[in-house]
Order: structure tokens, then C-alpha cells, then sequence
């Protein structure tokens, strides 16, 4: 298990920072205004198709934005004449930007807008991905409601982007978690990116486990949420275990010492159903005394769909695996325990009711798209 740690590097004095210097870059050119007129959900491929055949209109300077980080091309320096020299060579020195050549840089990665935070992320669209970044982080992002002067704690906080959504929306401080030390310093880089570095604290190690003894207002998740069987080979940034259900159980369990009263925890996952989901009898046994929730269930896919879909990953991602072995394995370990489906959720436990209950409001009825997570979307 990785040493668990607080972050206590000095950050950059904010003046002289190159990550604030970009995101103020990024705001006043026009970048920030080219994807507001744009905006869709970033993991549509309609996003940046629709972007591309508007980008000759746009000005220099922004196509070369465009370019550099919402495509991710290879851009001459020359095209980036209108950002300071001293900026360019400092996000080189970051590992922002890579040289390619002696004239021209990439980055390393995307910059997303999502309401008025700046995100960088890895390619999302690369399933080997070190620091996760997927349809569930939007999804979450529009669902988050923070109360002005909360005291918020975001847990496997990946990219930062649920940690930083609640400063956007009035949280006090933010306290981020994350296993992943990668995880970590793209956190702390997008913090600097939307000059917020120092209204966080960030935490190395195992979801509470590193923190000092304290309670929130708001604790938030998108743990690995994916169901895997035992002995199946996968990324563990989504690997959420048999059920899919590991890391909310553990989530669950320890929130009586964690949550103030009145306070809220937001988690979101995949359950397996049977076709009553895993995710429904956790809830009905699984809180703490004196707790309560509301689940919503978002969408229901037949496990057959499901596993097409995880057994076409697992073989782009290991291909010395078989698929038709995996398949099977797959297939036995789920059939025999009689499962059907696999079912989204959104999940709100409280303590602040009085007569705590389950509420379970089921929504896949109404559900015609193909995506886990905005009900009725296209």
C-alpha cells in the first residue's frame, strides 16, 4: 500500500505561476468562449467534430489553442507567437507541453471546460488511462449542489475536476483524496490552473485513511466503479470489484465518523442486478444507524451488452488474453450467481433525517440512450 501523505509542497507564488498564467491565458484569448459556443458533453465525439469545422473562423491565437489543447496536434511555436516565451518554456518545464521538434510542442494534455473550471485530462478516450477522467466525472459535475461555506471532501479525486467543481460552487475548503500519486499532482495542477492551490489540501493514501480526524459537510466519490470478476485482468482506476460495489461498501461503513450532521455524501456506481441491484439491498442494510439515502437508478443493460462491452476493453488493453476464454470466465462467474443486468446509480445519504429510510426512485424505465448516466440522453 502506498505511504499515506499530505501534500506540503510550497505552491508557486500565484503571480509567477505558470499554470494560473495559462489559465488566465486560456479565459482572455477566447479559448474559454470557442467551447462555451460549443458546448456539449466533452466524451461525445460530436463535441470536437462540431468544434473542428468552426475553427477556421476563429482567430490565431485560438485555433492554436484549439489545436494544442482541445486536439491535441502538434503546433508550431511560431503559431504561438501571443503567448510569452518565458510561459511557453516554464509549461515545457512543467511537462504541460513536450517538444517535438526544435520549432514545434504537444501537450500532454487535454484542457476541458466544465461551467467555469478549467480541467486538464488525459486522452479519455484511452482506456489505459493512469488518471480517470470519463462520461461519470460530467455527469457528477452537473449533479453536484454544494452549500455556500461547506466543508467539502472529495474522495478518489482523480483529476481534481468534483474537488474543484465545489470550491466553483461555494465550498469553504476542500480536502482531496487519491491512491494514485499521478492522481495527486494532476489535482494540485489543475488547482493551480483555476488559481484555487490554496483553498485545498491534498491527501496520498487509501480513501480516510490519510486524513486527520474531522467531519464535512459534503464528501463526494467516483470511486472504480466497474464489475470484475476475481482473476480478471483490469485497469484499477475501474476495477470496482465482483459487484462493482468494493469501494462504496467501505465508503458507507466509515461515514457515521465522517459526516456532520445535516451533511450529505454523493457517490454514483454500477451495480449488479438480479434483477434486484446489489446497490438497493446495500442500502437497505449497509448504512450506519441513524442514517438514510435516496437512490436513483439511472439505467439498466443486460449483462450480456455489459460483458461484450468489458471483454472488448480487457483485450484491447491485455492482448495476450483470450477473448472467447475471457467471455466465458466472465459469463461463470456472474451466471452462477444469477445475475442478469448491470444498473447506474446515484446515490444521496444523509444524516440528517430524522426517520432515517431508503427511497429508491427507479428511472431506467424511461431510459432510451446508450450512456450509463444522463437518463433519456441521446
Amino acid at each position: 500500500m502506498l505511504r499515506s501523505k499530505s501534500s506540503s509542497a510550497r505552491p508557486p507564488r500565484a503571480e509567477a505561476d505558470p499554470l494560473r498564467l495559462l489559465g488566465r491565458l486560456l479565459r482572455d484569448s477566447g479559448f474559454w468562449e470557442a467551447c462555451r459556443l460549443h458546448r456539449n458533453r466533452y466524451i461525445d465525439r460530436r463535441y470536437q467534430s462540431h468544434l473542428r469545422q468552426s475553427r477556421p473562423w476563429f482567430p490565431a491565437p485560438v485555433r492554436a489553442l484549439l489545436d494544442l489543447f482541445l486536439f491535441r496536434s502538434i503546433v508550431e511555436i511560431e503559431a504561438l507567437q501571443f503567448m510569452p516565451r518565458l510561459l511557453l518554456e516554464a509549461l515545457i518545464d512543467e511537462e504541460i507541453l513536450a517538444r517535438k521538434s526544435a520549432t514545434a510542442v504537444q501537450s500532454g494534455y487535454f484542457v476541458l471546460l466544465l461551467d467555469n473550471v478549467l480541467v486538464l485530462t488525459e486522452d479519455f478516450s484511452n482506456p489505459a488511462q493512469s488518471v480517470y477522467f470519463g462520461e461519470d466525472s460530467e455527469f457528477y459535475a452537473n449533479m453536484l449542489e454544494i452549500s455556500p461555506g461547506a466543508r467539502c471532501l472529495d474522495l478518489c479525486t482523480g483529476t481534481g475536476v468534483q474537488a474543484l467543481m465545489s470550491l466553483s460552487r461555494g465550498a469553504a475548503r476542500v480536502d482531496a483524496v487519491d491512491i494514485n500519486p499521478r492522481a495527486v499532482r494532476l489535482a494540485q495542477l489543475n488547482a493551480r490552473l483555476n488559481g484555487w492551490e490554496r483553498r485545498l489540501r491534498w491527501f496520498e493514501g487509501d480513501l480516510f485513511e490519510p486524513l486527520p480526524p474531522g467531519r464535512y459537510d459534503r464528501i463526494t466519490c467516483n470511486p472504480p466503479l466497474l464489475p470484475i470478476p476475481h482473476g480478471i485482468p483490469y485497469p484499477v482506476i475501474g476495477d470496482g470489484g465482483f459487484d462493482g460495489l468494493r469501494f462504496i461498501r467501505r465508503i458507507l461503513e466509515q461515514l457515521g465518523g465522517r459526516l456532520a450532521d445535516g451533511g450529505k455524501c454523493l457517490l454514483l456506481g454500477l451495480s449488479l442486478a438480479n434483477p434486484v441491484p446489489e446497490i438497493e439491498r446495500l442500502c437497505a442494510g449497509g448504512l450506519p444507524a441513524g442514517f438514510g439515502c435516496h437512490l436513483y437508478l439511472l439505467t439498466r443493460q443486460s449483462l450480456d451488452q455489459y460483458l461484450k462491452a468489458i471483454v472488448t476493453t480487457v483485450a484491447r488493453l491485455y492482448p495476450k488474453e483470450n477473448p472467447l476464454k475471457l467471455s466465458r470466465s466472465f459469463r461463470a462467474a456472474y451466471s452462477s450467481a444469477g445475475y442478469t443486468d448491470v444498473v447506474s446509480y446515484y446515490l444521496v445519504a444523509s444524516r440528517s433525517i430524522r426517520d432515517p429510510a431508503v427511497c429508491v426512485s427507479n428511472l431506467t424505465q424511461s431510459n432510451g440512450s446508450e450512456t450509463y448516466w444522463f437518463v433519456g440522453g441521446a
